[in-house]
């Protein structure tokens, strides 16, 4: 854990001395709770949603994909929503912030189903050195 001395010095903590005020520093950052980022298919999203609460009750802090209601899709064709809109490749990089938040990424493969965006998710929480967990087994 790192040593907060050099910032802490500087600042008061109500008569705390700066060993104290490190200490509940690291023991604070010590009880944060695990975050997992979810990645899958949008046509995942109700699987998303329930995968979500679940990890939430067990005192996970869970990122995931923006959520949206099946009656926002627009058009005849099953084309994502994202590239209906002209903003996938905007959602996508945000996704990987995301990651960068995370301490863990868990994938949501129904199916053994990994599209192309989420592969680009996967390989870049691997090259960034994130555990990458998933729902099924390869």
């Amino acid at each position: 854990m790192k040593d907060f001395t050099a910032i802490i010095s500087s600042c008061k903590f109500g008569g705390l001395s700066v060993a104290k005020a490190n200490e509940l520093i690291n023991e604070s950052l010590l009880r944060r709770p695990k975050i997992v980022c979810l990645c899958g298919s949008t046509r995942f999203t109700a699987q998303m949603l329930v995968k979500q609460w679940e990890l939430t009750k067990d005192g996970v802090i869970v990122v995931s994909w923006c959520a949206l209601p099946d009656d926002y899709y627009k058009g005849p064709d099953k084309t994502h929503i994202g590239d209906q809109e002209g903003v996938k490749e905007i959602v996508d990089e945000l996704h990987k912030r995301k990651i960068d938040l995370c301490d863990e990424v868990f994938v949501l493969n129904i199916e053994g189903y990994i599209g192309n965006s989420t592969r680009s998710e996967i390989d870049y929480a691997t090259m960034t050195g994130k555990p990458v967990i998933y729902q099924e087994p390869l």
